[in-house]
């Protein structure tokens, strides 16, 4: 009866992790159903995004890890936040360069998974970390302890700006988030730290340069080479609303609408682009927080 008992119990612990195996592999498929494949040539791997809320993280690929490589030290056992992750890819590289401890925030769920599931497939889930951030404060700090503090805070966030948008977007900034990062980098930048975020698109990127160095940091910068038309036409809308006061026409009788003015996606180049600058990291800004 003993024996019967024991190796009752036996199947029963067997049969547990089994079930758990199989639960754990069914919610894998789950996880990776609708997942798409980047294959970036820094981490020598493919990265997995989810293309109906994560963006393709090439710009990152192209514009923030060359950066990364050819700065190596200042994360190889350093502390880094990466804000916005998505995919995970520029805190994953980071992790890869050797940091050892990344925190990565976003506030899509499903960008959330994405990371984390990166995070496991390249075997940095132990010093990874994802954390949700809440719809009602999205502000750049929102979950991160006031006695945090890390020596790199990066960023590839949206970076064109709307302040009459209800929220929010992949795209747009409607005001509380870029100024929020340099903000709260007087508690959570360590002493010689540097916080290297990108902003492609020409407008938001000078405000953020300007705003980083009137509250006392260094800036290093190198201008994007265009304007986004989404940003474009929020600045035109500006203007334009004042002239047609000016002038006595209804404010809403002109209107300027980059979808319908000009079809599909344009950017308006700032710059003739250049050929050959592998040195130069278009749209980044590297500010530096000395002792």
């Amino acid at each position: 009866m003993k024996k019967l008992n024991v190796l009752f119990l036996f199947i029963i612990i067997l049969v547990f992790f089994i079930s758990t195996f199989y639960f754990s592999c069914y919610q894998k498929k789950i996880e990776l159903s609708g997942a798409k494949k980047f294959h970036s040539k820094y981490l020598k791997s493919d990265i997995l995004y989810f293309p109906q809320t994560v963006f393709t993280p090439i710009e990152a690929e192209h514009c923030v890890l060359p950066f990364m490589y050819d700065h190596k030290a200042l994360f190889r056992g350093k502390t880094v936040l990466d804000i916005g992750t998505g995919s995970g890819i520029i805190g994953l590289y980071a992790a890869k360069l050797g940091a050892k401890k990344v925190i990565a925030t976003d506030i899509d769920q499903n960008a959330v998974n994405c990371a984390r599931l990166n995070s496991e497939r390249f075997g940095f889930s132990s010093i990874f970390e994802v954390r949700l951030v809440p719809a009602n404060d999205i502000s750049a700090y929102s979950v991160i302890n006031s006695d945090e503090t890390f020596d790199i805070i990066i960023s590839n966030p949206p970076y064109s700006i709307d302040l009459d948008s209800p929220h929010n977007t992949p795209f747009t900034d409607k005001g509380d988030l870029g100024m929020s990062i340099i903000k709260g980098l007087k508690i959570h930048l360590k002493p010689n730290g540097s916080a290297v975020l990108l902003y492609n698109s020409y407008f938001y990127h000078q405000v953020m340069v300007k705003f980083a160095q009137y509250v006392g940091y260094d800036v290093t910068h190198y201008n994007p080479e265009f304007l986004t038309p989404w940003e474009a036409d929020v600045i035109f809308n500006y203007y334009l609303k004042r002239l047609l006061e000016y002038n006595n026409i209804p404010s809403n009788a002109l209107h300027f609408d980059w979808k319908k003015d000009r079809g599909g996606i344009v950017l308006f180049p700032m710059t003739r682009a250049r050929v050959g600058l592998s040195k130069i990291y278009r749209g980044l800004i590297i500010i530096s927080k000395k002792t």
